[in-house]
Parts: structure tokens; sequence; C-alpha cells
């Protein structure tokens, strides 16, 4: 883990999160050695864990409300905890890298007033965008240099991780396929699906006779990929319509389907490829694992010292 990749995340995530906990009048709620934590930067911490969540497949409600507001605002006095033990200890921003940061942003948003437009949607000013990315770039460096240094990950720890874990280090079963589609609407009439039928059931029988599906698919089928000879690429499953999944599943590789019906019309689906499910080699994730490993006892330790910093630190919930 690195403190730039650290400060940037988390201060890009400040913006492009959305907004679950509406932005009130801000009020303090917390004061960290004199400097005050207001309500609006607890609902935009709240906002931002609420984002994570969805991007892990979980969606939280009102209901966990509490439970975000006390992580939240522990979440901010931690880091307030760590900046100032930074300060103390003369960390400073980069400050070439915060502008390089910055300017990158407004280039990716076209102009610094899309920039700014985007930052109102979240109550943030580009200042206090600036002044935030400053501030997780002291506690990066700080960290970086004081904290990261401590951690040691061997491989003999990774090696042990993969032996408890490997059941779950695991590959999905993938095919690669192409398909030839005549398009088809569903409600489309007895005699339009029997045309289309028979239209792709005599394409089936020239590629069965030796021509060459691909190029069957770029003059015939009428989905997207005809440009690429109907290639789709490689996919597992729960990635394509039922009906399309349980046929190209159920092939041998070089086999060409008979006329599958979808939503979209008719599909003849080959087999391009097909890798099975199993185990990742260890040798194929050791570094992942270990950074993994480094990652977790790194948390772990910042953790810690923010504990210790606390228990001498005056800190006050209101």
């Amino acid at each position: 883990m690195t403190g730039k990749r650290f400060f940037i995340l988390s201060a890009a995530v400040l913006f492009t999160s959305v907004s679950v906990w509406a932005q009130d009048t801000p009020a303090a709620v917390a004061e960290v050695n004199g400097v005050e934590i207001n309500s609006s930067d607890v609902k935009r911490e709240m906002n931002i864990m609420y984002q994570q969540a969805v991007q892990l497949g979980q969606y939280p409600d009102n209901s966990e409300i509490d439970e975000y507001w006390n992580t939240a605002l522990n979440t901010l006095i931690g880091r307030e905890l760590l900046f100032q033990d930074a300060v103390e200890h003369d960390y400073k921003a980069d400050s070439s890298q915060v502008d390089d940061y910055i300017n990158a942003l407004i280039q990716n948003y076209g102009s610094e007033d899309a920039l700014v437009s985007v930052l109102a949607q979240q109550d943030m000013t580009l200042e206090r965008l600036k002044n935030d990315t400053e501030r997780y770039d002291v506690i990066s460096q700080y960290v970086d240099n004081e904290l990261s240094p401590q951690v040691s990950v061997s491989e003999q720890d990774a090696a042990d991780y993969y032996e408890r874990n490997k059941d779950q280090i695991v590959t999905e079963e993938t095919v690669r396929a192409s398909h030839i589609l005549i398009a088809l609407a569903q409600d489309a009439s007895e005699a339009e699906t029997t045309a289309a039928l028979e239209k792709i059931s005599a394409l089936r029988e020239r590629i069965i006779a030796g021509e060459d599906f691909a190029d069957i698919a770029r003059e015939y089928s009428e989905g997207p990929t005809s440009v690429k000879g109907g290639d789709l690429g490689e996919f597992g499953r729960g990635t394509m319509v039922p009906p399309f999944e349980q046929a190209v599943f159920a092939l041998e590789v070089g086999e060409v389907s008979r006329p599958v019906r979808t939503q979209f019309g008719y599909h003849l689906i080959k087999l391009t490829a097909k890798s099975e499910a199993g185990i990742i080699p260890y040798e194929d994730v050791k570094m992942q694992i270990m950074q993994y490993l480094s990652n977790v006892a790194l948390n772990k330790l910042v953790n810690d010292y923010v504990a210790d910093l606390r228990t001498t630190a005056e800190v006050n919930i209101f």
C-alpha cells in the first residue's frame, strides 16, 4: 500500500460518491484537541462509506444510519489525530503532487467549472477539495514513513494464508464463444418466427457443410459482434441471458449449437474455448496475497496507533 495511492483514492471518492444522506446546515458534533468536526463532514463520510458498500454488492438502508454515523465520526476523529500527529512530526503536503492531482481532475472533467459543478453536488468546493487532498497527503507520507516500515509479511505467511484459504482462491468456469443472430421481436408473428428460424437453420447447414462460421457471421449476423465474426470474447456464468447461457455451457469446444431463441431473436452459437473452474496456483497469486496481508497488517497498525493517540488526546463528542 502506498500513501500516494491512499490519498488520491480517498480524495477522489469525496465527489464521486452518491449522496444518500442529505447534507444539512453544518453543526459541530465533535472536537479533537480543539479542532471541530461538523455534521456535514460526517454525512459526507457516510456517503463515501455507502458508495464503497455498493461497489461490494451491499445495499445499506436507513436502519443502519446510527452505525454509519458512529463509524464515520470515529473515522474522522482518527484521521484528525493522525494529521495532527504528522504535523507535529514536521510533515507537510507535497504541493506539486496535490496540484498535479487537482489539475488532472480538471482535465478529466473538461474544465474547472465542470469540476466545480460536480463538487457542488456533494456540498464541496474546489478549495475544500484541495485542502482535504493536502491533509490526505500529509497523513499518507506519515503512514508510509513511520508506520509502513513496521509491517513485515513473509513468503511463509503468504503460503500459510493460501493453504488456509485456497478453496476460495479459485477461477470460475469460463467460455469463449461466437454467435450469429437473426433478430426477432418478442411479439413477432408466427410467420415472422418461422421465417427467422428457417433462415438461421439454413445458415447452420452451410456451417456444418464446411463454411467458416466467422465469415457467415460477418455477412448475415444482425448483432453488433458481426464485424468481429460474431466473437463474444470470454465470459462466465451470469453474463448472458439464461437460454443463451444454458446452450453455450452445454457445448463442446468447436461445436455449433442448434438455433437458440432468446428475447433478441435466434442464435447460432459456436464454442471456441472453455476454461474449467479450479484453484489458482499459489505462484500466480503469491504477490497479491502478500500485498493483501501487508494491507491488513498496516490497517491494524494504524488503527492501534490511532487508539493510542486517542488515549492522550482531548476528544469531545457532542
